[in-house]
C-alpha cells in the first residue's frame, strides 16, 4: 500500500469538500500517468493550501476509478467478455459537485485486473478512436483530521505525490478495501 498527497483546490473548505464526499464520495480526475502508478488500497491524503502552508484535512483509500466515455464502455465490456468483470448494474446518474457535474454510467466489479492495466487498456482505445480519455480515483473519506493538520516539506502541486516522511498520528481506518475486487466506473462530462 502506497501513500499520497493530493491538493484540494480553493473551491472548497475542508468542510464542504468533506460533507459533499460524505454524499457522494470521493473522486478526483488525475493525470493517466499518475493513476497508473497508484494501486486498489493505496491512501490519499487530502491537503489543502492555506496562507502559505499546506493542511492535511481528510484521507480516503482508493476503492475505484472512473474513465471517461467510449474507452470506459469498450474497456469494460472487454474485461465481461474475458471473465474479469461483472456488471454491478444500476443506472446512469448525474452527480452535482461544486467543482462541476457528471454522469456516472454503470459500474463493472473487476478481478485481478490492476489500474495501471485498465488504464493501458483505456489509452489503447482513445488512440484507436481519436477520443481524449481521463481517468478519476475514487473511495470514501476514512479519516478527518480534527482540526487539520500542518504538514510540512511540501509546496503547492497539482495531481498526486507520493508521500515521504510524513509525520502524523494515524488510527486504526474505519474502513477497509479488498484490493481483488473493485469497481470501473464510465462517467460523461458535462
Amino acid at each position: 500500500m502506497a501513500e499520497w498527497v493530493h491538493y484540494v483546490g480553493e473551491r472548497y473548505s475542508p468542510a464542504s469538500f468533506i460533507r459533499e464526499a460524505e454524499e457522494h464520495g470521493v473522486s478526483r480526475r488525475i493525470p493517466m500517468s499518475q493513476a497508473k502508478a497508484c494501486k486498489y488500497g493505496d491512501v490519499v491524503m487530502l491537503m489543502q493550501w492555506n496562507t502559505g502552508k499546506p493542511l492535511a484535512f481528510a484521507e480516503f483509500v482508493i476503492s475505484s476509478i472512473s474513465l471517461q466515455g467510449n474507452a470506459a464502455t469498450q474497456v469494460a465490456q472487454d474485461l465481461i467478455n474475458e471473465g474479469r468483470a461483472t456488471p454491478s448494474g444500476g443506472d446512469p446518474v448525474t452527480i452535482k459537485r461544486e467543482c462541476g457535474e457528471y454522469t456516472a454510467m454503470p459500474a463493472v466489479r473487476v478481478w485481478n485486473t490492476s489500474i495501471a492495466e485498465i488504464c493501458d487498456r483505456a489509452e489503447a482505445v482513445s488512440k484507436s478512436t481519436g477520443e481524449k480519455v481521463w481517468v478519476m480515483i475514487a473511495g470514501n473519506i476514512t479519516r478527518v483530521f480534527r482540526p487539520e493538520q500542518g504538514v510540512y516539506g511540501y509546496s503547492f502541486f497539482r495531481g498526486l505525490k507520493k508521500a515521504r516522511g510524513l509525520e502524523l498520528v494515524r488510527t486504526e481506518r474505519s474502513r477497509r478495501v479488498d484490493p481483488t475486487i473493485t469497481r470501473v466506473r464510465g462517467y460523461q462530462a458535462r
